[in-house]
């Protein structure tokens, strides 16, 4: 078995949703650093998946993300890893021991980031 240590060989960004005020006074969704960790990303299945209400699809990536265990991270949050950015789905607290996290993601389209 592979330690985990050199299993986490890639490095992600988790990112959360904040609140900030815009030039006209209002707000906006913006998203912000949560913690920058050391994972190992799994390989992405593909489906098509409809995207639009006139029928419109596009495809769209899911993949498995391993990460060390580190609390507040959740399904609101978001992972960028080089230049893609994914959903994240699902967290998975593997055994529930605290240890590592299995992130359940999802690619994020261009145009919807």
């Amino acid at each position: 078995m592979i330690p985990l240590a050199k299993r986490l060989r890639q490095r992600v960004r988790l990112e959360h949703a904040v609140t900030v005020k815009d030039a006209q006074g209002g707000s906006v969704t913006s998203w912000a650093e949560f913690h920058t960790v050391r994972a190992e990303v799994g390989a992405s299945v593909g489906r098509n998946a409809r995207q639009t209400s006139n029928g419109g699809s596009e495809d769209i990536a899911s993949v498995a993300i391993r990460i060390r265990y580190l609390a507040g991270v959740d399904s609101s949050m978001r992972l960028v890893y080089g230049q893609e950015v994914f959903a994240i789905d699902h967290v998975d607290n593997e055994r529930q021991a605290s240890h590592t996290m299995l992130l359940t993601c999802r690619s994020v389209p261009v145009g919807a980031r």
